[in-house]
């Protein structure tokens, strides 16, 4: 369908837009009755890998569009010294010249494009393709609104591929450390079982050793003689019937 900018619809104060659009699907019956009402994210892919797919498809549509002559066109009938054909060498170069302009300054954006300066590589790129449309204004040489539109969309999926990068590299970051406290922990883990197991250990042996010594200590009171006033009988005390 007719793509429609959103105004004010691309910020910085969060990681993500999410988009409330109105829309008709191609099988959506006439009238009112069938527009919906769609959540459109900025950010739609999940890895960075599908962001540079795109970027390739992209690309690819760019240089088809240059080989087939529909990026820029020019007034082929224009006439040099009153030949048509150094006219159109005239004009065919003037094309080539302002699609290498427009493509050196696009590209640089794309180059340098960061998290914080997407609005700046999209104002320079939409100047530049003013300015080369001004050059070539004389021959009627102008770009094309689509190449326009594919140069942004490339700005754009640079910008979230390099932002979807960072994303995996710093969630790549947390998942090492995250891996680093729980070999740590259970490290620990094994280190405060060893400890346990050893001292247990130690204080079975001490408890084993000190039943011993309690059982020797118990048989030695059981085997003792009894000291000899226990086993001699006590003598008989003389008793005296004289009367006094």
């Amino acid at each position: 369908g007719q793509k429609i900018f959103i105004s004010a619809g691309e910020h910085n104060f969060v990681e993500n837009i999410v988009h409330l659009v109105l829309a008709r699907l191609p099988d959506a019956p006439a009238g009112s009755k069938g527009i919906s009402l769609f959540l459109v994210p900025k950010f739609k892919l999940n890895a960075s890998h599908e962001y540079k797919t795109r970027l390739d498809s992209v690309r690819a549509r760019q240089k088809d569009m240059v080989k087939n002559d529909a990026a820029a066109t020019g007034n082929l009938d224009w006439a040099v010294n009153g030949s048509k054909a150094e006219g159109r060498k005239l004009v065919n170069d003037m094309i080539k010249l302002v699609i290498r302009s427009f493509n050196n300054e696009a590209d640089y954006c794309v180059d340098n494009v960061k998290f914080d300066n997407i609005e700046l590589g999209e104002k320079r790129i939409r100047k530049s393709f003013e300015t080369c449309n001004r050059l070539g204004r004389v021959m009627t040489v102008q770009l094309s609104e689509q190449y326009l539109d594919l140069k942004l969309d490339e700005l754009h999926l640079a910008h979230e591929f390099q932002v979807k990068k960072q994303e995996e590299k710093e969630a790549a970051k947390r998942a090492r450390e995250e891996l680093r406290e729980q070999q740590k922990l259970e490290q620990d883990i094994r280190a405060a079982r060893e400890k346990i197991n050893k001292e247990r250990k130690h204080f079975t042996a001490a408890l084993r050793d000190l039943q011993a010594r309690l059982d020797k200590v118990t048989s030695d009171d059981d085997r003792a003689p009894l000291p000899p006033a226990a086993t001699q009988t006590p003598p008989l005390m003389a008793t005296s019937n004289s009367p006094t």
